[in-house]
């Protein structure tokens, strides 16, 4: 029962994953990444780049550089 219930949580995890990509809310989709063991390097890149692009579209340089700067670190 309990590998179901994992196999269940890892699947509803990866569909609010897509969910919250198809909404552009890349901050909840970086969180939910963070806080499971299911995200790979590239989809934590894509998440990355589009916060990035989010403070860049408001102007905001430096918090886009730190985001660049710790992901590269």
């Amino acid at each position: 029962m309990a590998t179901v219930h994992s196999h269940m949580s890892c699947y509803c995890r990866d569909l609010a994953v897509a969910l919250r990509k198809k909404l552009g809310d890349w901050f909840r989709v970086l969180k939910l990444l963070q806080t499971g063991s299911f995200g790979d390097d590239q989809q934590m890149e894509e998440a990355c780049s589009a916060i990035g692009d989010y403070y860049a579209d408001r102007q905001k340089w430096f918090v886009a550089l730190l985001l660049v700067c710790y992901y590269v670190t």
